[in-house]
């Protein structure tokens, strides 16, 4: 696939392993922990921090951080049997292995618009597209029994010129600037409760017999991990995207 679309072969030599996450545990075993409760608290306490760490990383326009970000939901997604989110995780970091240095600078730092030209403003380039296509369809409803396909071809072709235009009529008009961001409502009420009630159930105290209902795990997401049956998953994804690599050498112990 990859030969095809940019034109080169793909060796075994240029593909690194390396360059995948794989993360390595000691034991063959998984530690028994029966108190369901605390497990979840640290998956979710430890994956909302990751979160809080992936949303600057976009918002700084950090692509590097990013990637790396990728590199952690690759395993969060494969331990929570998420396959297509799996699956594209490891197209995407893939490519960045693969690519010529200035195609995977481009795949690792344009994945970002700043519309405010300010740093910390960064967001998503999927995001700032259906921006877009939201300006796009109330251009359409506008066009109400002129909508045809050489009118809809025109607009989409027009749209930034004609949000240029739109942001400077509102500008010396005096209108007050859409940010696109959502307003957060005020949470200090809920925040309060919430950790009124975790104190006193101690979430984080490890307590026998205490089950979830909606957590099954016996350990937290990122504790163990068998590099192993990653390899296995992972290298007919590899070969179905033209990558030609055989199946390395595999310790017993993860």
């Amino acid at each position: 696939m990859f030969s095809r679309l940019y034109g080169f072969d793909i060796t075994a030599q240029k593909l690194q392993l390396k360059h995948l996450p794989c993360v390595t545990v000691r034991g063959s075993q998984p530690a028994t922990i029966v108190d369901g409760v605390m497990l979840y608290a640290c998956d979710l306490l430890t994956t909302g921090l990751f979160w809080c760490v992936f949303v600057d990383a976009i918002r700084e326009g950090d692509g590097e951080r990013v990637l790396l970000c990728w590199k952690f939901l690759l395993i969060i997604f494969i331990r929570s049997k998420l396959k297509n989110y799996s699956k594209e995780a490891v197209i995407l970091l893939l490519q960045h292995a693969v690519l010529s240095p200035r195609q995977a600078a481009q795949l690792q730092w344009s994945r970002f618009v700043n519309t405010e030209g300010r740093r910390g403003y960064n967001i998503p380039a999927d995001l700032h597209l259906e921006h877009l296509n939201q300006h796009l369809k109330i251009v359409m409803r506008n066009l109400k029994g002129n909508i045809l396909t050489s009118t809809v071809q025109k607009a989409g072709k027009a749209i930034g010129a004609v949000q240029h235009v739109c942001e400077i009529f509102e500008q010396e008009m005096g209108l007050p600037r859409q940010s696109g961001r959502h307003k957060a409502p005020p949470s200090a009420k809920d925040f309060s409760s919430v950790l009124s009630l975790l104190q006193g159930w101690q979430v984080f105290n490890i307590k026998e017999g205490r089950k979830h209902s909606s957590y099954q795990h016996n350990c937290t997401l990122l504790e163990q991990f068998d590099k192993n049956i990653f390899l296995e998953w992972v290298v007919p994804i590899m070969k179905s995207c033209g990558v030609n690599v055989s199946m390395p050498c595999t310790q017993s112990d993860n």
